[in-house]
């Protein structure tokens, strides 16, 4: 009975301790990244005014290459960007990598143009997207 007892409970704090790391997984699941930008942006398929804006991957398993453009509140999505795994080697030292904040690499464009979101890249991480561009649009 004792036996029975104590492999009850292991078995319930193994459930309990599986259930709570995918909740803190969960969490890291969409990548959700809020950034400000202080003047136009450009990006596939339309231009973001200067603002506040929440880039996350689509949740969908099947395609972890899909990245939603929200409005600062999430009340909006203004975009559904296909993108490409990108990776960057810089140094940890190296200003472009940060522990705490998001990369942004944007490119410029020719006067009057805003600038072209290139690619972004999760806080910490040398993962990230790199967005594709029809060919009517401009590239890098």
């Amino acid at each position: 009975m004792r036996i029975a007892r104590t492999l009850q409970l292991a078995l319930c704090g193994a459930t309990l301790c599986a259930a709570l790391a995918f909740t803190v997984r969960a969490d890291d699941y969409n990548e959700k990244t809020v950034v400000t930008f202080s003047e136009s942006v450009q990006i596939p398929g339309q231009v973001l005014p200067a603002g506040t804006y929440t880039f996350m991957l689509l949740d969908s398993p099947a395609d972890r290459n899909l990245v939603e453009v929200w409005n600062a509140d999430q009340s909006n999505l203004l975009a559904t960007l296909q993108a490409i795994p990108d990776i960057h080697m810089p140094p940890p030292d190296h200003p472009m990598y940060s522990p705490d904040h998001a990369t942004f690499e944007l490119d410029e464009q020719p006067a009057g143009h805003p600038l072209l979101l290139r690619s972004f890249f999760f806080p910490g991480s040398l993962d990230g997207f790199q967005f594709v561009y029809h060919t009517a649009q401009p590239t890098r």
